[in-house]
């Protein structure tokens, strides 16, 4: 995702995308550091547990399971910040920051 013009300057132009962006992020992190119980700044799957079934519909442990382990790409037991970003913004968790 691409916000400068590659010049690491932020121009004019580029002012709002870069504010869009950051609000973007922002939400993404409040979201995070919710499920972030322990404060550990990573989620293990039972933070994850508790949190997708208090926000989402109620899956069974195996499909949740699942769905962590799709998003802890490095297969670390734990969802860090990074891996949390990628996920939401590949999977249009937020569809609209206000």
């Amino acid at each position: 995702m691409q916000i400068l013009q590659g010049d690491h300057v932020v121009q004019f132009n580029e002012f709002e995308r870069l504010i869009d962006r950051l609000q973007y992020y922002n939400v993404i992190y409040e979201i995070f550091h919710d499920l972030d119980k322990d404060e550990n700044k990573s989620i293990d799957f039972e933070e994850f547990k508790k949190g997708y079934l208090k926000l989402l519909e109620k899956f069974s442990e195996a499909k949740l399971r699942e769905e962590f382990n799709k998003i802890d790409k490095d297969h670390g037991g734990r969802i860090r910040f990074e891996e949390f970003c990628d996920y939401a913004v590949d999977n249009k968790v937020i569809r609209e920051v206000l």
